[in-house]
């Protein structure tokens, strides 16, 4: 009997720390930076307009105010995206029909972004490894050839964090804007959302 009491407090102890452990990590909170490359698709209402995606840059600073949710502010470049949505720019010139112009876009954005895993009881994944989920509202433009288009945008996505380091990981992170006033010509709003696919690094301080 004397044996077995002196076991159960050893056994206990450790268990009693790895909870501990794995808690802490869990309620992380502050200040990190995100910085990746961005594919472009931008997308369009009318079905005689065609787009191919583009590729770009995206940089993100923001603050985790608690283990539920983080703010940040989002800036993303996509240029090399096409359209043959030049019409109106060409003046309708006879034969010019079968070229395609360049589009750039580039929007700033205010986004939350919450956690899911972190209302669970799953602290042993949300240690290493975070999806979550963001929505936001913005303002962008885009430019096509000669003609600019300031838009409001409000992008939805979702991702995943994960963690190789206390301070050090990687990020992947899909989303989708709705665009409004992107008229690109002058009868028609064309450009009416973009997806983006991202990939990139997250460093936390």
């Amino acid at each position: 009997t004397g044996v077995q009491t002196c076991a159960l407090p050893i056994s206990v102890v450790p268990l009693g720390s790895a909870s501990a452990q794995i808690e802490a990590d869990d309620d992380w909170t502050g200040y990190y930076v995100q910085s990746g490359i961005v594919a472009g698709f931008p997308a369009g209402r009318q079905s005689n307009v065609d787009f191919t995606p583009g590729v770009g840059v995206s940089m993100t600073v923001g603050v985790r105010h608690s283990r539920y949710i983080a703010g940040e502010l989002d800036f993303s470049y996509v240029w090399l995206a096409k359209t043959n949505d030049f019409e109106k720019l060409e003046g309708n010139i006879p034969g010019e029909t079968g070229k395609s112009k360049l589009l750039d876009s580039y929007a700033f954005t205010f986004n939350l972004k919450g956690f899911p895993l972190s209302y669970f009881e799953v602290p042993v994944i949300a240690d290493w490894i975070e999806p979550y989920l963001r929505v936001g509202l913005g303002l962008g433009q885009t430019d096509l050839g000669p003609r600019t288009a300031n838009r409001l945008l409000i992008p939805i996505g979702f991702g995943v964090d994960i963690m190789l380091h206390d301070q050090f990981g990687v990020y992947l992170d899909a989303s989708y804007s709705v665009l409004t006033n992107a008229a690109l010509r002058n009868k028609d709003a064309i450009l009416n959302g973009q997806g983006q696919l991202r990939a990139g690094v997250v460093v936390r301080f």
